[in-house]
């Protein structure tokens, strides 16, 4: 049978709207899921002012944290701090005179032993008695002696590192124990081992016996010759 074109025409026309209606029935019965009735807490504000703090004690030595949230002000200079140290990290004892050394000793005291005999007989002083005197503590060592200070609870969310030797006071702090320390408060320790660019403090020397035979830790420059260690 021949169809006309016209018709078929229409037939297709027909067969097109009718699959389009069929494809936005379709859309249309989606199911869409409910919203949630459950109300939301939303976290409080943050306080907009910043928090307090104590800046300095009553007698004007600074807090730990009043010195870090200073320390563009303070940055350089020589400084007072008080805080509880809540680390600490020093060099061990000087380890006791070997066998060797103590026979040396023993040889060297019978020979004055008998210098003092000779003395009696020709009418000589003596030398002086010798002595073992006990090792010197080693200066510094790695790693490097430091403690680490904060102020007393709940203001205790800053920390300080405080550097030093072992002929400085560090030499003598205990764990727990609050100090005040004068330093010198900077990014950079003058051994360049400690660093921190919010601050940290440095200790000086205190005066020693014999400061001409520091013990230095391996690795640092020894004095030059003729010319006493640094402090």
């Amino acid at each position: 049978m021949h169809t006309h074109p016209s018709l078929l025409a229409s037939l297709l026309l027909c067969a097109a709207v009718s699959f389009g209606s069929f494809a936005c029935e379709k859309e249309k019965v989606q199911v869409k899921s409910q919203r949630s009735t459950k109300t939301v807490e939303l976290p409080p504000k943050p306080p907009l002012e910043p928090p307090k703090y104590t800046k300095q004690h009553a007698d004007g030595v600074w807090t730990v944290e009043g010195l870090l949230r200073n320390n563009k002000k303070a940055m350089g200079n020589t400084v007072k701090v008080r805080g509880s140290i809540v680390k600490l990290v020093k060099c061990p004892p000087p380890a006791p005179h070997t066998e060797e050394e103590i026979a040396k000793f023993k040889a060297l005291h019978d020979k004055w032993k008998k210098l003092v005999k000779l003395g009696k007989r020709i009418n000589k002083i003596p030398p002086d008695e010798p002595i073992l005197k006990p090792k010197k503590q080693a200066r510094t060592c790695n790693p490097r002696p430091q403690a680490v200070l904060q102020d007393t609870p709940p203001s205790d969310r800053f920390k300080l590192t405080v550097a030093g030797s072992m002929y400085s006071p560090l030499a003598v702090f205990t764990n727990g124990q609050v100090v005040t320390i004068e330093g010198v408060f900077d990014m950079v320790t003058p051994d360049g081992h400690y660093m921190n660019q919010d601050g940290l403090m440095h200790l000086k020397d205190v005066p020693q016996e014999d400061d001409d035979k520091v013990q230095e830790a391996p690795g640092e420059a020894a004095p030059a010759a003729g010319k006493k260690a640094k402090k």
